[in-house]
């Protein structure tokens, strides 16, 4: 999860940037309160297959219907903290290697 945090704090800018960390955390808190219920009640009455669709009809198409709404978030570029070096001017891109 503080990877995600990261990658919005680089990624994202302004009110974006705690729409978007509220939006991760909540997500996190449910997952570990609610959606473990949910999985477990929706495996004892049905399986896997039932869990599964279960979990893409509950949570999958209200997501699907609500993100797209909100807009895309402002990205900032990303910079590359390094560029490779050029080769040598008659470099054949090949190691010499020796026979014996």
């Amino acid at each position: 999860l503080r990877s995600g945090f990261t990658v919005l704090g680089q990624q994202v800018e302004g009110s974006a940037r705690r729409w978007a960390t509220l939006t991760v955390t909540l997500i996190a808190g449910l997952a570990s309160t609610v959606f473990v219920l949910l999985i477990t009640a929706l495996l004892g009455h049905g399986g896997l297959h039932m869990a599964l669709a279960g979990m893409l009809l509950l949570v999958g198409l209200p997501v699907w219907w609500v993100v797209p709404d909100r807009g895309a978030a402002r990205v900032t570029p990303i910079y590359v903290a390094f560029s490779p070096d050029q080769p040598s001017p008659g470099w054949s891109g090949r190691l010499p290697c020796r026979r014996s």
